[in-house]
């Protein structure tokens, strides 16, 4: 079974060289003035940061986070580990995160690193390692110090409730090997939410699908695609609309240049009313990624051209082959954090 750790001692000076790699073309076409100096900007921004913020901002990367554990780890036993990530290696992902954050300031080098010290500490408060580990901890081998052990069980007892019924998951990929980001409205409710736990299953989605989207692609790609399933929607199922702004918030202050698209599938005009609530909350950018699909012709027009029917549910176009039923239990605690729910991993 290949998990993220079958890949640790496979992390080349090419993967590392794309970390800086302009997606889609984005820079391409661009002057090589204009890209050395979004390079130089970046390298000026994580020479300002100490070497613990270096490491924590490589650490964004799942792939460096395994890496880096996996030959920190201290288990006591005999077997050979992995030679942890070297300086350059890590300076490269931490610049990726500086390229993320420049670009949301548009080039502005002070606010670029404000906010990127603001995200790591933001990742830290919200134990974000944790997270993305707790339900596969093994994956790098490691066996955490008791008091670890016990920050993991807590948030797997946390987590485990809501993300097993399926309300969120990473299923399928765009046909450019972006992880799907999926959200099925009508299991939420609109009462009863612990605002620490909404924000972090919210996040540990997020994150996963990041993740999926890394492997995938061997990095090139950071951008995920968020599809919402909206069809059933009603006032039972509204979200607060506090909720709605913190998690805005959080998109837009601690994951930058994370989304691709956001697609909202059926969405009633009940939602569409909720929705003019948020919208003032919303940077510019994400809102020119948000797309209302309303009918089997506007999927297959706007989801059919980035998404094969064999990686789409059936509320996301005509013909969708993947099945609604889920075995969330085998997706959080069975399948490696970067695979998304029932993809088929080589043996």
């Amino acid at each position: 079974m290949q998990t993220a750790n079958d890949n640790i001692t496979a992390i080349t000076s090419t993967e590392f060289d794309s970390a800086l790699k302009p997606e889609n073309d984005e820079l391409d076409s661009a002057s090589k003035a204009e890209k050395d100096v979004e390079a130089e900007k970046c390298l000026s921004i994580i020479t300002l940061l100490s070497e613990d913020e270096k490491e924590k901002a490589a650490r964004t990367s799942y792939k460096y986070l395994v890496a880096s554990t996996s030959a920190t780890s201290k288990d006591g036993d005999n077997s050979e580990k992995p030679p942890p990530p070297s300086t350059e290696e890590r300076d490269k992902y931490a610049m990726a995160m500086a390229r993320r954050h420049l670009r949301a300031e548009n080039g502005n080098e002070k606010k670029a690193l404000q906010k990127m010290r603001n995200t790591i500490e933001y990742r830290d408060k919200m134990k974000i390692d944790v997270i993305r580990q707790c339900f596969t901890k093994n994956e790098s081998d490691v066996t955490p110090p008791p008091e670890e052990e016990e920050e993991y069980q807590y948030h797997i007892d946390n987590l485990a409730p809501n993300l097993l019924e399926g309300k969120l998951f990473v299923r399928g990929y765009s046909k450019d090997d972006r992880a799907l980001y999926i959200s099925r409205a009508h299991l939420f409710e609109a009462r009863g939410y612990d605002t620490e736990w909404f924000l972090k299953y919210n996040i540990y989605t997020l994150e996963r699908a990041i993740a999926c989207t890394e492997r995938a692609t061997d990095g090139e790609i950071e951008k995920v695609i968020a599809i919402f399933d909206l069809g059933q929607y009603s006032n039972k199922v509204r979200t607060p609309l506090t909720l709605s702004k913190d998690i805005t918030f959080c998109l837009r202050d601690h994951y930058p240049e994370r989304l691709e698209k956001v697609f909202m599938i059926d969405a009633p005009f009940l939602f569409r009313a909720f929705y003019n609530l948020v919208y003032p909350f919303i940077d510019n950018d994400t809102k020119q990624k948000i797309v209302f699909v309303t009918g089997d012709k506007e999927k297959e027009e706007k989801l059919g051209n980035m998404i094969s029917k064999d990686q789409s549910m059936l509320f996301m176009q005509p013909g969708g082959e993947m099945d609604t039923d889920l075995d969330m239990k085998a997706y959080l605690y069975e399948t490696p954090f970067d695979f998304t729910c029932e993809e088929e991993r080589n043996e």
